[in-house]
């Protein structure tokens, strides 16, 4: 079977690190060095990628399969709490100011 081929990588500057979009999918990235690493693992294997992504994403409810690396950038109806939040994610905004 044939490998599926990349989908399209960009990164975004953001004030605590980096949002890595794939395709129609993003993951946030709070050091170069792993954003790097992983971008690296993604073009080596993409399918491999994606899927250990949709295994271990934190809006499990939001995936699609085919979106690419992550998860969808649409923010699920109520945020997970903060014990669910790996420590490589960026905090929740409070609301406050």
């Amino acid at each position: 079977m044939a490998k599926k081929p990349m989908k399209e990588v960009r990164i975004e500057p953001v004030l605590n690190g980096w949002i890595v979009r794939v395709g129609c999918a993003c993951v946030v990235a709070l050091s170069k060095e792993a954003m790097l690493s992983e971008i690296g693992r993604y073009i080596d294997d993409p399918e491999a990628v994606t899927k250990e992504y949709a295994a271990n994403a934190v809006n499990q409810g939001t995936y699609q399969p085919d979106a690419g690396l992550g998860v969808p950038p649409e923010a699920p109806s109520t945020p997970p709490s903060e014990q669910d939040v790996p420590a490589t994610a960026l905090p929740l905004p409070t609301g406050g100011d």
